[in-house]
């Protein structure tokens, strides 16, 4: 598989194209760096860190083909990906024997959050879109920031 229309998609942000490598940067120093004293947790981490590349390789991957599927809307993109994670969750719900509506106390929540993830996603899509990847990939990554000040005014957390 080449990389072309990865460094493409990058390169046509022009000044953000910095956006696109910086979770790669970061990802690559925890990966590398073995700053823990004790062996087994050395390991553990080092599994962590391996599982986070891997999350923001797939998430870049699934930015690349949204934005060189086109030719679709996004709510069409939304759709099909929703389609695909109903069946995988699905089956995996079915083999662990687990109600997929949950506790009869959490329902209301689970309907909150999936209204919530169905607009999150629909955003994405639609800023992947219309905006250069590197930039629609930079404002996603702003997400920790802003659930940290968000919890700090609307919860006091510190």
């Amino acid at each position: 598989m080449s990389l072309e229309p990865l460094v493409a998609c990058c390169a046509s942000s022009g000044p953000s194209s910095f956006s696109c490598t910086l979770p790669l940067i970061l990802c690559l120093l925890l990966l590398f760096t073995r700053v823990w004293a004790d062996d087994e947790l050395a390991a553990a981490n080092h599994t962590s860190c391996q599982a986070m590349v891997a999350g923001a390789f797939f998430f870049s991957l699934m930015a690349l083909i949204v934005k060189l599927l086109n030719k679709f809307g996004t709510y069409e993109l939304v759709f099909w990906r929703s389609v695909f994670m109903f069946a995988g969750s699905m089956s995996i719900l079915g083999a662990k024997r687990i109600n997929p509506l949950g506790p009869p106390g959490s329902r209301v929540l689970l309907s909150m959050r999936a209204a919530g993830g169905f607009g999150l996603t629909s955003g994405y899509y639609y800023a992947v879109h219309h905006l250069p990847l590197g930039d629609a990939v930079a404002i996603t990554y702003t997400n920790p920031v802003i659930t940290a000040v968000a919890a700090a005014l609307l919860l006091g957390e510190a």
